[in-house]
């Protein structure tokens, strides 16, 4: 798979404000929620994403891809994490779903990712981290805001990460 990655530049896609409304019914029974507008479905194909994380040892700065499968999965992404603090570069793969809010029924929702370090990569100190985020989708599933907190940071300290970013469909 050909993986781009998003330049530093994503600072200026938080800039970018958030259209997009919704209302609507839940699906019932499915997992798969039905805003109007909105439904897993939104979230599919490939998204760039930059964000920025803080833990206790400094801050983290990371772009990748995400793939959405469109039935709360994600399904293939790759990040990569520089670290200030030990100065660290992390790549990691990535996993996860995503579920979108019964109520309200606004195009937010939850979304839970595992980025696990690429062979060889614990030696230099990345560790598996989990972490879940809260969205909100803008444009009409073209891009969304994220932030969230995770149960480990980047170096296996085990003393919580959080933070948040900005994802565009490819």
């Amino acid at each position: 798979m050909n993986w781009k990655l998003v330049t530093p530049l994503f600072v200026s896609l938080l800039l970018l404000g958030c259209g997009g409304q919704s209302s609507g019914n839940s699906s019932g029974g499915t997992g798969t929620v039905q805003a109007q507008g909105f439904s897993d479905a939104t979230l599919s194909g490939t998204y760039a994403f930059g964000g920025s994380y803080t833990f206790s040892g400094g801050t983290a700065y990371a772009d990748g891809q995400l793939t959405f499968d469109g039935k709360g999965n994600i399904t293939a992404g790759l990040e990569l994490v520089n670290i200030n603090s030990p100065a660290v570069a992390c790549q990691y793969s990535i996993t996860g779903s995503y579920v979108f809010n019964t109520s309200p029924l606004d195009g937010t929702g939850r979304m839970t990712i595992t980025a696990t370090p690429y062979n060889g990569q614990t030696a230099l100190g990345c560790q598996l981290t989990t972490i879940t985020f809260t969205y909100d989708i803008a444009t009409g599933g073209q891009e969304f805001f994220f932030s969230g907190t995770g149960a480990q940071n980047f170096t296996g300290a085990n003393t919580g990460i959080s933070g948040g970013g900005t994802a565009v469909k490819q």
